[in-house]
């Protein structure tokens, strides 16, 4: 972080230029990564303010073509998600913001195989997120699993590769009565690989 505005300004729209361009995603990924643990709460100020961008760009009037903006936020996310100077209530709430968007996605997406697949490959990131977080992505995906004919988001769950899943489903058993809805939770557990 250049302590001179100018080149600090110009560095940050030259990386923004670039964050729907595949090979710079992990440039990207790494830059948040060095802002969070070597540039302290300064550093991790502006990784918030970078990824609030990414995940805000979809409410944008130029939208977010092919959802590259918060793809890159879920990867980044679930990479500083356990790290020390990330803990803070800002984050959470941030983390939040795309637990709850991801399974509104997932929830909401059974048209296309291609985008089921990308949802797919971001349900690990979203496993790597503070359990609170976590279960606001569990908590919708598991009513659109028992309320509909969905079996595709049972793969979703086993792709979190999270333990939390398992206690969440286990507890949500309890809270479906009906046989055709515990048959359903029952099933997911095929996917979990535990």
């Amino acid at each position: 972080m250049n302590e001179d505005e100018q080149t600090r300004s110009a560095g940050q729209q030259f990386a923004w230029s670039k964050h729907t361009y595949s090979r710079w995603n992990e440039i990207e990924r790494l830059l948040v990564g060095i802002l969070v643990q070597e540039y302290g709460a300064e550093g991790t100020l502006q990784a918030r303010a970078w990824l609030e961008r990414m995940l805000e760009r979809q409410a944008s009037p130029e939208g977010d073509p092919g959802n590259l903006s918060f793809e890159l936020a879920i990867k980044v996310l679930g990479e500083v998600a356990e790290l020390g100077e990330w803990q803070v209530t800002e984050t959470l709430e941030l983390e939040e913001k795309a637990a709850i968007i991801w399974g509104e996605q997932v929830k909401y997406d059974n048209t296309q195989r291609q985008r089921h697949d990308r949802h797919l490959s971001m349900a690990a990131n979203i496993g790597r997120l503070r359990p609170t977080n976590q279960q606001k992505a569990i908590e919708t995906l598991l009513t659109a699993l028992v309320n509909s004919e969905r079996d595709d988001l049972s793969a979703i769950f086993g792709s979190m590769h999270s333990h939390y899943v398992t206690h969440y489903l286990l507890e949500a058993l309890e809270g479906y009565p009906h046989s055709d809805q515990q048959r359903k939770i029952i099933n997911t557990f095929k996917h979990l690989g535990e």
